[in-house]
């Protein structure tokens, strides 16, 4: 018999079916499901690896190109600029593990941003208070969102953050 202890949890419960008799099919079937997670899990890593290795191909090029591509200074300001993105991205995921789909984050980010600008410019108010302006503005937007969403009865909010990303445009 094959000793399976630690690989799968409760391996012999799991994979237990009346109609087989013969023991060497049911650890058949084990060897077949743990052979087609390990592939599932080099899978994946094969194209995680083929992202990172894109990346590093990348890095390699644009430093060759420009030797002060990876200076403090740059990456600092490549960090800057990708940290607006960062913040829009991390929102998304909130939703995405949810079961939901915004389309309107983009737009309204650059609402928010409009807003922030205008307000500082305009009312010649202190930073913090045009900043708060944005945030109150996308928080707005987004309640507007999901009280259409969740009045209307659709199961997910995907028509609504379409019809709110064109009305923004």
């Amino acid at each position: 018999m094959l000793n399976l202890v630690g690989v799968l949890p409760d391996s012999q419960e799991c994979f237990r079916d009346e109609r087989v008799e013969d023991s060497r099919l049911g650890e058949a079937a084990i060897l077949s499901a743990i052979t087609e997670k390990v592939r599932l899990r080099s899978t994946v890593f094969a194209s995680e690896l083929g992202v990172v290795a894109a990346l590093f191909i990348l890095v390699i090029i644009f430093t060759a190109i420009e030797p002060a591509f990876l200076s403090d200074r740059n990456i600092r300001a490549m960090l800057r600029v990708v940290s607006f993105i960062g913040i829009i991205a991390v929102g998304q995921v909130i939703l995405l593990v949810a079961g939901e789909f915004d389309l309107s984050v983009g737009s309204v980010a650059g609402v928010g941003a409009v807003v922030t600008a205008q307000v500082m410019t305009s009312f010649d108010v202190l930073i913090i208070v045009s900043v708060v302006a944005g945030i109150l503005t996308g928080a707005l937007i987004g309640l507007v969102n999901e009280l259409l969403s969740s009045r209307s009865g659709f199961r997910h909010s995907f028509k609504h953050s379409e019809c709110s990303l064109l009305a923004k445009v």
